[in-house]
């Protein structure tokens, strides 16, 4: 069982490599950061004061189990629900479940980024040996549970309904999220704000009892051992349950909820028209689409993230945060590509598709407008309305209409295929093509050409006291940024109208 399921993930993740190119680059590019990373941590841990083995330990398993929540790997080829007609037994697959994620890259850089911190903390405890056991040891029980967890973490979130798949999605990218920024408050890793509290987490329960030893409590030692081994049971344990839940049920998706007749059909104020009514089809669809739902929400918890940790640690990242609000439209930028086959029921009435792509963008403006609003009059509260308060301003809101446009600009030009609403986030295929990728490359960067010479301008007028200076970069942003949402908008319009029979050959089949 165990090789023929090795052997058919290792099958298909050779076609996927070359079919879709972007994967490799993936392969390549996340090894060679975080073997970097660990490189640097195993220094900290070799030669470091106070080396914070426990801490070193919990972020590993935190950051592989968050990016599993959050953006589960596309190399994962094996899809259990296609094989609910076959006789498998849960307990049987179990462990190939288990190699299956080992095999994938993710996993290879683990076990990498396993031996090369258990190297650094064996040399940072020269001269206890039986430290150096019991933390080699540990590091093998860590990386254990860390896989052994990454599996049932799919496994659980793949099945039930959509309604339950959306949540468990949100309840945790949210606790990850928090758990992540709680880590950045403690950055400062010799100091082991969080080994106290970490040492009884399945993050850090088994290199906890080194730590221990090297204190001198023998007996913490060993109930945070048990409490480490316990853990891993407990993984694997949930690993079964999702397998079996998997194997037993197909995902299914929420029911459509009644309506009775009195119910509006438009969102007030807006009038019947074509306008009015894609606009509020928008907008009354979009709380009830999984996938918006989950990225709309991580993107505003991450907003609020920073900002509050901004404010409480007096960094700065709550003007980090502006970044963040500015590319909320962007995550707009395949419309054509959400609605799917959907979009026939555009195309079959006489409204142009540069009506729906104009409509549907504004959905995403007019969220972000909000969402701005809020945050600027946060901002300015904290920094009671000052000159940079005043840049900032100025550039959020000609960042957030610079957004619109390249959202609408991608949605003509760069349409690709998505999962169909309520996947589950480990099955969603969306982002596994070259389009994908390269519209997320131009929605991270694509409005710096637009506002950036305007804010550079209006940073350096405040820093040196030049008004007219600041008036200018001002002018520049709001111009700047109008006549390219003009040109791009009118652009993207153009495209969607002459091209939509060949937009819709490239999404009308869900991935």
């Amino acid at each position: 069982m165990i090789k023929a399921l090795l052997s058919a993930q290792f099958t298909l993740w050779k076609r996927l490599i070359k079919a879709q190119k972007t994967t490799l680059f993936q392969v390549i590019l996340i090894p060679l950061y975080t073997v970097g990373a660990a490189v640097g941590l195993a220094f900290v841990l070799a030669f470091g004061e106070n080396s914070p083995l426990v801490l070193v330990s919990s972020v590993g398993v935190l950051v592989l189990w968050m990016f599993q929540y959050t953006a589960p790997s596309p190399e994962h080829q094996i899809d259990l629900e296609k094989c609910i007609a076959l006789p498998l037994d849960p307990r049987r697959i179990r462990p190939a479940m288990v190699a299956v994620e080992m095999i994938q890259s993710r996993g290879f850089v683990a076990i990498l980024c396993s031996i090369i911190t258990a190297i650094g903390g064996s040399i940072g405890l020269a001269g206890n040996g039986v430290a150096i056991v019991v933390y080699v040891l540990g590091i093998v029980v860590s990386f254990a549970t860390a896989i052994v967890g990454t599996a049932a973490i799919r496994t659980l979130v793949s099945s039930g309904s959509e309604r339950s798949r959306t949540m468990r999605g949100l309840g945790g990218v949210i606790v990850f999220l928090i758990a992540y920024f709680i880590v950045i408050a403690n950055g400062d890793v010799t100091q082991l704000k969080l080994d106290q509290y970490l040492a009884w987490t399945p993050f850090g329960a088994a290199v906890a009892p080194t730590q221990y030893l090297v204190q001198g409590n023998p007996v913490l030692a060993l109930l945070s051992a048990l409490l480490a081994l316990a853990y891993l049971a407990i993984a694997w344990w949930l690993l079964l349950k999702g397998l079996r839940r998997e194997l037993s049920e197909i995902s299914v998706s929420a029911g459509a909820a009644s309506k009775s007749s009195s119910a509006q059909l438009l969102v007030p104020p807006l009038r019947f028209t074509a306008f009015g009514a894609l606009l509020s089809r928008q907008l009354r669809y979009l709380k009830r689409d999984s996938r918006m739902v989950i990225v709309l929400t991580t993107m505003l918890i991450m907003i609020t993230g920073f900002f509050v940790f901004g404010v409480i640690s007096e960094g700065g990242m709550h003007w980090v945060a502006a970044y963040l609000v500015i590319m909320m439209p962007t995550q707009g930028a395949n419309l054509f590509g959400y609605n799917g086959p959907a979009n026939n029921t555009v195309m079959v009435t006489p409204t142009k598709p540069s009506l729906q792509l104009k409509a549907e963008t504004m959905v995403f403006g007019m969220l972000s407008m909000l969402l701005a609003a809020g945050y600027l009059l946060a901002l300015g509260v904290v920094e009671s309305f000052d000159a940079v308060w005043l840049v900032v301003a100025v550039t959020v809101i000609c960042g957030v209409v610079c957004s619109m446009m390249i959202s609408a600009v991608l949605s003509a030009y760069n349409p690709y295929p998505t999962s169909k609403p309520g996947t589950a986030m480990m099955k969603d295929r969306s982002g596994q093509n070259s389009n994908a990728f390269i519209g997320s490359l131009v929605c991270l960067a694509g409005v710096v050409p637009l506002i950036g010479p305007g804010f550079a301008l209006m940073l350096y007028a405040v820093n040196n006291d030049a008004l007219g200076l600041g008036i200018g970069g001002a002018l520049l942003s709001v111009v700047m940024s109008a006549v390219g949402y003009v040109v791009g908008t009118n652009a993207a319009s153009k495209k969607a109208d002459s091209s939509m029979p060949e937009i819709y050959s490239q999404v009308r089949n869900w991935v």
